[in-house]
């Protein structure tokens, strides 16, 4: 059995990866510690090395799942998990080839691939991490031999001297924070129709939200509805602000429920009169469905209803010709930049 084991974060470019969890760290102290003594053999150091990854392949593929199984599996098997910039005896890199994992061994020509298919993600796991630990084996016997150690001449027994004090265990580094609980930056623009008993209006909405990309966000928006007429004209900015919270159904699938509040401005102008201008309050439920297709690019669905202080109505010559009550519904569609 080896006689050390040395644990080290797993890391990314830019250090968007999280580290391993603390139980994993813990348990390698755990088997260094219990190690018995005897003649020092070489530590054999692993790195995995995911930088070559896409984050979005990255989370589609669970791979933070598999580098925690695949850190555990090497500290029982006697490896040390060591960081790719550490330079490792055995450096495995992980990339993504379509819907397939390749995994290969830097230096060596080894390599194994694993097919994503469309089974369960655990299935998808357990073959990649009995592929990786082969790769290691196969790569742990092509090694060198340690240089052997000149053998000792016997001496005068030398005085009795203290032993050196045990360096201490170096302490876990903290992880970085998550990509999702990082405060991300949303700027959309869209439109559609505006629905109240009475007639339906266009609308076109931007919007904007800050806050973590899964979990609680700030939001805003800026609607303008407009109806031209020949008789009138009616155009209507609303400016909100409220709360929302997003949750994920698939990696790049999102819901996320919330509700706005703020005021409305009201103009109008009746043919052959002046323009009138008035305000009003204006409160929504939103729903939107979100999809992620790229790094900083999305799509959404919203459907939003909400009510107003009051109804809207004009009249020309003892006519009704505008009217509008105060419960409303928005509907539409928006694309969306994500900036961080």
């Amino acid at each position: 059995m080896r006689t050390m084991i040395l644990v080290a974060p797993l890391q990314r470019a830019a250090g968007l990866r999280p580290f391993l969890p603390r139980a994993a760290v813990s348990l390698a102290l755990l088997l260094s510690l219990s190690s018995p003594s005897g003649a020092e053999e070489r530590v054999v150091t692993v790195a995995v090395d995911v930088r070559g990854v896409e984050e979005r392949s990255y989370e589609e593929l669970g791979l933070l799942a598999l580098q925690r199984k695949l850190a555990l599996r090497l500290t029982q098997e006697g490896y040390a998990v060591v960081a790719p910039g550490r330079s490792p005896l055995i450096h495995l890199e992980l990339r993504v080839d379509g819907g397939r994992l390749a995994l290969s061994v830097r230096g060596t020509g080894e390599a194994r691939t694993v097919e994503r298919g469309t089974g369960k993600l655990e299935a998808f796991h357990l073959e990649a991490l009995h592929r990786a630990m082969a790769l290691c084996r196969e790569a742990e016997r092509a090694l060198p031999p340690p240089a052997s150690q000149p053998a000792s001449r016997p001496t005068r027994q030398p005085t009795s001297r203290p032993a050196a004090p045990r360096p201490p265990p170096p302490k876990p580094v903290p992880p970085p924070r998550r990509t999702d609980e990082v405060w991300h930056l949303e700027l959309a623009l869209g439109g559609m129709a505006l629905y109240r008993p009475g007639g339906v209006d266009p609308i076109a909405r931007g919007s904007g939200r800050i806050g973590i990309f899964r979990g609680l966000g700030l939001r805003g928006a800026l609607l303008l509805a407009a109806n031209l007429g020949d008789d009138l004209t009616v155009l209507e900015l609303g400016f909100q602000g409220g709360l929302s919270w997003r949750f994920f159904l698939l990696p790049s699938l999102h819901i996320e429920p919330g509700i706005l509040a703020g005021f409305m401005q009201h103009t109008s102008r009746v043919v052959g009169e002046s323009w009138d201008l008035d305000w009003d309050f204006i409160g929504n439920l939103s729903l939107e469905l979100g999809w992620r297709v790229h790094r900083y690019l999305g799509f959404r669905l919203w459907l939003s209803p909400g009510l107003t202080a009051r109804s809207w109505s004009h009249r020309k010559d003892n006519q009704e010709i505008y009217s509008r009550s105060p419960f409303r519904l928005e509907a539409g569609a928006c694309g969306v930049l994500i900036l961080r």
